[in-house]
C-alpha cells in the first residue's frame, strides 16, 4: 500500500493499519505502479485525501488505474491498468437498537450512497485528457 501523506493528520482506526497488505510506504508525491521490496508485494494500492490532489489531477489518474472515491478519500489500484470511476458517499442515518448489536457498536451508521454526478465529472474531465 502506497498511503499518500496527506493521511497523517487524520486519525485512523488502529485496524487500518493492521489489516494492511505487508508493506506499507507512506508517499509524498505521485504513486508509483512499481516499487522495489523484499517481501514479495507484486502489485500497489495507492490511498490519499481527497483534497490532496485537485480534480484534474485525480482525473488523470483515472485514465490509467480504476479510481475509487469513498467520501473524503480516493484509492488507486496500481496492480490493474484497466480505467474505471467508482465514487460514493458516506450518509449518515439513525440507527435502531439492531445497528448496535448486530451491526457495529463503534462505527458511525453510515449508507455508502453513489455518487453519479462526481463519477460523471470525473470521467468527461479523464475523456478530456485522453483527446489528443
Amino acid at each position: 500500500m502506497q498511503l499518500h501523506t496527506s493521511m497523517k493528520p487524520r486519525r485512523l482506526e488502529p485496524r487500518f493499519d493492521i489489516t494492511l497488505d505487508r508493506v506499507t510506504h507512506r508517499w509524498v508525491r505521485n504513486p508509483r505502479p512499481e516499487i522495489p521490496n523484499s517481501k514479495g508485494v507484486t502489485g500497489w494500492v495507492f490511498v490519499a485525501a481527497l483534497d490532496a490532489f485537485p480534480e484534474e489531477e485525480r482525473a488523470a489518474f483515472a485514465t490509467r488505474h480504476p479510481y475509487r472515491q469513498y467520501g473524503g478519500y480516493f484509492m488507486l489500484d496500481l496492480r490493474s491498468d484497466e480505467p474505471d470511476v467508482e465514487a460514493w458517499g458516506l450518509t449518515p442515518f439513525s440507527p435502531g437498537a439492531g445497528w448496535w448489536l448486530f451491526r457495529s457498536a463503534f462505527e458511525p451508521p453510515v449508507r455508502a450512497t453513489r455518487l453519479i454526478a462526481a463519477e460523471q465529472t470525473l470521467r468527461r474531465k479523464a475523456a478530456e485528457r485522453d483527446v489528443p
